[in-house]
């Protein structure tokens, strides 16, 4: 973007990819955006496609990702300990 400085290095995600693991992390666009002769947009429907990644909605994903990670190294430390003793 115009705005982004060209110092820095920016990283995310790729919409299409995204979409096929869960398309529920995506912005979908649902309109294609024109103008006619006099400037005014003109909003034609179209097919759903991914646009952009929804990165607000990986955050409940991510926290139930942590707490099953977190069950199964208590557990693998649980055998671990029992087959010490």
């Amino acid at each position: 973007c115009a705005g982004d400085s060209s110092e820095y290095s920016y990283w995310g995600f790729i919409a299409e990819e995204v979409a096929e693991i869960d398309p529920r992390l995506v912005h979908w666009k649902t309109v294609e955006v024109t103008y006619d002769e006099k400037g005014a947009a003109v909003e034609t429907p179209c097919d759903p496609e991914p646009e952009g990644v929804a990165y607000d909605r990986f955050v409940p994903h991510l926290l139930n990702l942590i707490k099953r990670q977190q069950q199964a190294i208590e557990t693998l430390e649980q055998r671990l300990s029992d087959s010490t003793t």
